[in-house]
């Protein structure tokens, strides 16, 4: 048996995240994952395998990331959209994470290109993690990005599509070997359509992929 998905806001000085997690019932102190999504996703995208996680034993935690789905989209004079800003925030959330469960590490999944930043955290941290799984996530400082995530780093042409609400669908489309049902396509373009954020926020995210690997 397990809980259903539940969904919460944890804030940490100016940041808000927002994220999901799952319980498995009936175990004692179970395990923590946390699942880390890609660009321009958000913890959604793992709603359907966090039920299989907890019938296994552990208990899940999948954030947003800060700029995009329900987290804070701060302006970028307030939060740099860097890989060393993901990582002092991601850092934080971590850190309040572990103090509320009373645990003292947990295992990280991380996907896509904002995952190189949980790669980097457990290369930093390794005290704090159980184990590491990457899926689909660049491991090398230069990496090349699919044409639809690309435009977002051009002069003037990313301004206009990241605000277009279809631009983050047209890009999971592309990225995917599946067909994405509509309510989904709806709930990632959500976002997008009620404010320019998310828009700006994902331009800076693409403009400052760099991967800062650690020596």
């Amino acid at each position: 048996m397990v809980d259903t998905i539940a969904q919460a806001d944890l804030t940490i000085g100016n940041l808000t995240w927002h994220y999901r997690q799952q319980v498995p019932q009936g175990v004692t102190a179970p395990p923590v994952a946390l699942l880390l999504h890609g660009v321009p996703t958000t913890s959604l995208s793992w709603t359907g395998i966090m039920p299989q996680i907890a019938s296994a034993g552990w208990r899940s935690v999948a954030p947003d990331w800060i700029g995009l789905g329900g987290s804070s989209k701060p302006q970028k004079q307030d939060f740099l959209y860097t890989p060393v800003a993901y990582l002092e925030a991601l850092s934080a959330f971590i850190d309040a994470v572990i103090d509320r469960m009373a645990i003292q590490k947990m295992a990280i999944v991380a996907q896509g290109f904002l995952g190189s930043v949980g790669i980097q955290y457990a290369l930093q941290y390794p005290e704090k993690v159980d184990r590491l799984t990457i899926i689909s996530s660049p491991i090398f400082p230069v990496n090349s990005l699919p044409w639809p995530l690309r435009k977002l780093s051009l002069p003037l042409a990313g301004e206009m599509l990241c605000q277009d609400p279809l631009s983050s669908e047209r890009i999971l489309e592309k990225g995917c070997k599946f067909v994405i049902l509509e309510e989904f396509l709806q709930e990632y373009r959500r976002p997008f359509v009620k404010s320019s954020d998310p828009g700006f926020a994902l331009l800076e995210i693409m403009r400052n992929r760099q991967s800062q690997p650690r020596n």
